[in-house]
């Protein structure tokens, strides 16, 4: 069954006149109760004349949970839509959604930047407490990645500026600030990109002083949880995150938990200035939640083992728009990033030191890794390419050898004698004796150099002549 108006598009203007594309998503019980109201109304009516928005207003007791997206895509991703029908599973008559676009995402106007976001988060907002009059304590904002961010630092801004506090904050996959954000993300959660740079604390320092947009959630919170009266805070994320490592989450809920404790003994319940000890609730597979509590003010922590990437079945895209505008806040931060750092930028030195020190290294261990476990053992060389040998000359060494001569004497390879020699021989004169006791005084070690010189003889001359025995 297709639900016809549960969602109503409208626009919210900003105070510098952008204009942001939103969303007001109804719950399923309030719709079943309505269903014929929400068919009737005509596709496009002003927000003010919609069903979903009357119904908001005029419920004493609905709930209103402003979404704040990641850095990726626009509010009609997939895996978003899935989320807002599950925030008003567990009270589907009364927990309403409102989602929007920072400038620059999607279909609203303008480019992303720190306070411009901050300018956004505050016109929907005022949209929901001066329009819809829905009071901040049925109001729960709910930010994820870095719309943690935007929600640490709209809440920051509205009770240190207005005093106002909102029913709670709900931070999914939250960072400290960009600077460690910025140093802990890794390729695929294997690649720590960025890693080497925080072995130079000065560097990383100096670094994160010409970064144009900080995003300090975590001054932010401690600032609430010192001043607030009201203030419940709740950190989600999970270990199998490959984009933002969870100890991010983990430092964040510890400098939040030390700004509490430093906060009056009142907060205590039993008013003996001891604060209550931290609860920890083991989830099994689930994780791990630990909450700590006082009079008026709530901190909890859940760290999830595995976190899910694409919840349910494969829904249609509900965006009409094509991925290319949909832009990634880093791409229009681009320009403010190669900002001269006189200006507050970041300087093209500290650009080349963060190549240097961070992408480098990264790239001369992998090669190295290539090198030693396959171009090596392949005989291939630094580049990879298989070497090229030269030719070995042929040796006399390597030749071989004659085998070894028998004792016999008939049988001796001794080199050819001159053929005035043989003549002799084989005519009888009276040298023939003289010739024959001539050899026979050789000792056995002239005998084997004789053959091995005739052996050496006979491998260079290309050809191994035959010697004839004496007779």
């Amino acid at each position: 069954m297709r639900a016809e108006n549960q969602v109503v598009p409208f626009r919210i203007t900003t105070k510098d006149q952008k204009r942001l594309f939103a969303w007001l998503v109804a719950p399923l019980g309030v719709y079943a109760k309505n269903s014929d109201a929400f068919i009737r109304e005509i596709t496009g009516t002003d927000i003010e004349d919609s069903v979903a928005w009357s119904s908001l207003r005029n419920d004493g007791e609905a709930r209103l949970v402003i979404y704040f997206h990641g850095n990726s895509a626009t509010l009609a991703q997939e895996r978003r839509t899935i989320e807002y029908r599950s925030f008003s599973a567990g009270a589907s008559e009364s927990m309403y959604v409102l989602a929007f676009d920072y400038r620059g995402f999607g279909l609203s106007e303008g480019e992303p930047s720190e306070s411009g976001l901050l300018d956004d988060a505050e016109a929907v907002v005022d949209w929901a407490l001066n329009v819809s009059r829905i009071p901040p304590e049925r109001i729960v904002l709910l930010g994820h990645s870095l719309g943690t961010a935007v929600v640490s630092g709209v809440a920051h801004r509205y009770a240190t500026t207005l005093g106002i506090e909102f029913a709670g904050l709900i931070l999914c996959a939250a960072f400290t600030n960009a600077g460690n954000a910025f140093s802990s993300y890794s390729i695929g959660g294997v690649i720590p990109v960025l890693a080497p740079v925080k072995l130079f604390p000065a560097f990383q320092a100096w670094f994160a002083r010409r970064m144009v947009d900080t995003w300090h959630s975590d001054n932010r919170l401690a600032t609430l949880a010192r001043t607030c009266s009201r203030f419940k805070l709740v950190l989600v994320h999970a270990q199998s995150d490959s984009t933002m490592p969870w100890h991010e989450t983990e430092a964040l809920f510890q400098s939040t938990l030390r700004a509490a404790k430093d906060t009056s003994p009142g907060n205590d319940s039993d008013g003996d200035g001891d604060l209550k000890d931290i609860e920890v609730v083991d989830l099994g597979e689930a994780g791990r939640q630990e909450i700590w509590r006082s009079n008026s003010c709530s901190i909890s922590k859940t760290i999830a083992k595995h976190g899910v990437t694409r919840p349910g079945p494969p829904q249609p895209n509900l965006n009409p728009h094509p991925p290319n505008i949909m832009p990634a806040i880093a791409a229009h931060l681009q320009a403010r990033f190669l900002e001269d750092s006189g200006s507050g930028g970041v300087s093209g030195t500290a650009i080349a030191l963060i190549i240097f020190l961070g992408i480098l290294p990264v790239i001369v261990l992998f090669w190295a890794v290539c090198f030693l476990f396959w171009a090596y053992p392949n005989d291939r060389n630094w580049c990879c390419m298989r070497r090229k040998r030269r030719p070995e000359p042929e040796s006399f060494l390597t030749q071989t050898p004659m085998p070894a001569p028998p004792l016999n004497e008939k049988d001796m390879t001794l080199p050819q004698r001159p053929s005035s020699v043989q003549f002799r021989i084989e005519s009888g004169s009276s040298n023939t004796g003289r010739l024959q006791k001539h050899q026979r005084q050789g000792s056995w070690e002239n005998r084997q150099a004789r053959a091995s010189m005739q052996s050496f003889g006979s491998g260079n001359g290309g050809m191994v002549q035959e010697p004839k025995p004496f007779v």
